[in-house]
């Protein structure tokens, strides 16, 4: 969880933990959202909850949404004030519909923005996003070790063939690869075994150039709107509230 401010308005920022889910969705064993609530809610100007379906979690919105808001009012807290947001494989106007419905504030699409005509990166990065298949993604820790997906490049690839083996070899550094700590926690830099082993920012810059052998091009797993096609951002809103 990360609490950010930005021009007077403090959020909390709900990453997409697994632990989390089940505790609010199945009482399974894992992180107390209560007593999380309680440390880092009070003030909370708005709770941003990501779904995702990691670890072949099944949960969604409609049972979600509406016992985080019960949790908040358990706490005290003025609950209807604070906004929920809804994001994580918002796709299709009947998620969109889906989400409100069950108490969502707004909704948040990632993917299918990224691969609109407005959007500013590489034509390549957008067509890698855009015709990669459920199959071509893949699920994998990241450096801040968070489960993250992307889609299967050649560079990922060999990195997956090799990383139980770079885990257990993990070493705290010195200092970071590239020289600037562009993450609090790396685990590269830190040596977290548990965590990802290669620098982020060196294979986003290669996405960002379009670069296919060597980029990280992170993908939500689910079918995008308009399939492989590159659209406006126009048809793209008037899709998701139609």
């Amino acid at each position: 969880m990360k609490r950010f401010s930005n021009k007077g308005i403090e959020a909390l920022l709900f990453i997409a933990l697994i632990q989390v889910l089940h505790i609010v969705t199945a009482g399974e064993h894992g992180l107390d959202l209560r007593s999380l609530l309680a440390q880092l809610g009070q003030g909370s100007k708005s709770v941003h909850l990501w779904h995702c379906e990691i670890q072949n979690y099944k949960g969604d919105f409609v049972r979600v949404l509406p016992e985080i808001r019960s949790a908040l009012h358990s706490l005290g807290l003025d609950a209807d004030r604070i906004p929920l947001i809804a994001a994580g494989g918002i796709n299709s106007p009947q998620k969109v519909a889906e989400a409100f419905a069950a108490g969502a504030s707004g909704v948040q699409a990632g993917t299918p923005f990224a691969v609109t005509e407005e959007g500013d990166a590489h034509p390549t990065f957008k067509r890698v996003l855009a015709e990669a298949r459920r199959e071509d993604i893949a699920v994998f820790m990241s450096v801040a070790g968070l489960p993250a997906r992307a889609v299967r490049t050649p560079w990922l690839a060999r990195y997956l063939e090799k990383e139980q083996v770079l885990q257990r070899r993990a070493v705290r550094r010195r200092q970071c690869t590239l020289a600037w700590d562009c993450l609090a926690q790396c685990g590269l830099r830190d040596g977290l075994p548990r965590a990802g082993q290669f620098c982020i920012d060196h294979h986003l810059a290669a996405a960002l150039r379009g670069d296919t052998e060597r980029g990280l091009f992170f993908r939500g797993s689910e079918p995008l709107p308009f399939g492989s096609e590159i659209r406006p951002v126009r048809d793209l809103v008037a899709h998701l509230l139609g």
